[in-house]
């Protein structure tokens, strides 16, 4: 398919190359020659109208180069016909020269016997000869001529297409590397999380990812083509002063300062900024990451209010140590006077209860320093309920 495609470009220049050729000759003949023949244009426009409807109509590619060399040779010969001169006879190389654009064996073997064909009929009816002879031995050196410039032009097509297979190879092999590369950049540019933008050295956004218009709220259509609009009031003087040093070639990687969104919320971003530079290392546009620092600002956060719940725990931990040594000797004496006097036994009854409601809520304090697991078990409803009833009396 790609070798027809080859073929019929090359048809279309022959075309316009013969026709160009063809005006030329008319005007060439009707000055020169001393009694031009009308008939001569009439057969060579006419079979150049041939091979142009056959263009026109989309014949075969090859049927079409084909019939190039018929026609012109036809043309050739009946030209030489009526007026025999050596300059006819000089065409019939320039039909096998033609025959080397095609790069192909074939057509320059048909154009070099047809030829010879076409002299070795001319020299046989040596009665058509009026204004030029040939000798045999012309005929030899014009038949070794005509070899010897066919198997040049052979070896050059032979050659030719060697060379233009490894150049195909060659460009193929880069088209697949451009082509990959091209998809990873893509890739890179499309998926990103990071917020990625191309601006002009005027400062207009060029293009922007998907990621930007999730983090900055702005879409594409409503960005591209216009000044940076999302850096803040206060900080436009320290932006605009970076953008002049990537102008310059440098690069800014992994600063950290505010933007503003579309709904004017101002974030923390981390921004790398990176000149573009085209083959002769001139700058042409720039190239910017943004990555939102929210998350981390706010897991940066937690984590300082961690630690100082952990700060919380062990301070925690040593007051509920040094609160449950006093508790301890409360709850031996109380104790001691519940077991040995029932009078008071209603208020001691109630102060063991409180003591222990006390060491629990130590207890819950050593929770923050060293957390447990949460063990259940079943209780009466009614004692529970007896003992709220004694507090509350």
């Amino acid at each position: 398919m790609e070798s027809h495609n080859l073929i019929k470009k090359r048809n279309f220049i022959l075309l316009l190359i013969f026709w160009l050729l063809y005006f030329v000759h008319i005007v060439l003949y009707h000055f020169i020659a001393a009694d031009p023949h009308l008939i001569v244009f009439i057969s060579g426009g006419s079979l150049l109208l041939v091979v142009t409807a056959m263009y026109y109509f989309r014949f075969h590619p090859t049927i079409i180069m084909y019939s190039f060399f018929i026609c012109y040779y036809a043309y050739i010969a009946y030209m030489t016909s009526i007026e025999p001169a050596v300059i006819n006879y000089l065409f019939l190389f320039l039909g096998i020269i033609v025959s080397f654009i095609y790069y192909s064996y074939i057509a320059i073997v048909i154009s070099t016997l047809m030829s010879i064909v076409i002299v070795l009929y001319f020299y046989v009816s040596n009665t058509l000869f009026t204004s030029v002879t040939f000798v045999k031995l012309d005929i030899v050196y014009f038949i070794l001529f005509t070899l010897i410039t066919m198997i040049i032009l052979l070896y050059c097509a032979h050659f030719s297409k060697k060379l233009i297979a490894i150049t195909t190879i060659k460009m193929n092999k880069t088209e697949d590397e451009l082509y990959s590369a091209q998809e990873y950049l893509q890739s890179f540019f499309t998926y990103n999380r990071d917020a990625i933008a191309v601006f002009s050295l005027d400062g207009k956004v060029i293009k922007v990812n998907d990621a930007f218009e999730q983090i900055y709220g702005w879409k594409a259509e409503e960005i591209v083509g216009k000044a940076i609009p999302f850096i803040p009031a206060g900080s436009k003087g320290g932006a605009e002063s970076r953008l002049e040093r990537v102008k310059k070639g440098e690069k800014l990687v992994a600063f950290e300062t505010q933007d503003k969104r579309k709904d004017g919320k101002i974030i923390d971003v981390e921004i790398t900024v990176s000149p573009i530079f085209n083959r002769d290392k001139q700058v042409v546009a720039l190239f910017g990451i943004s990555r939102d620092l929210t998350e981390e600002k706010e897991t940066e956060k937690f984590l300082r209010q961690t630690d100082k719940l952990s700060l919380a725990g062990e301070m925690a931990a040593g007051i509920a140590h040094e609160i449950r040594n006093p508790l301890t000797s409360l709850n031996g004496f109380i104790q001691l006077i519940h077991e040995d006097s029932s009078r008071y036994h209603s208020y001691t009854t109630i102060m063991l209860s409180e003591l222990n409601r006390i060491n629990s809520i130590v207890g819950e304090f050593l929770l923050l320093a060293k957390p447990h697991d949460t063990v259940m078990k079943k209780q009466a409803f009614s004692t529970i309920l007896n003992d709220v009833i004694l507090l509350y009396e």
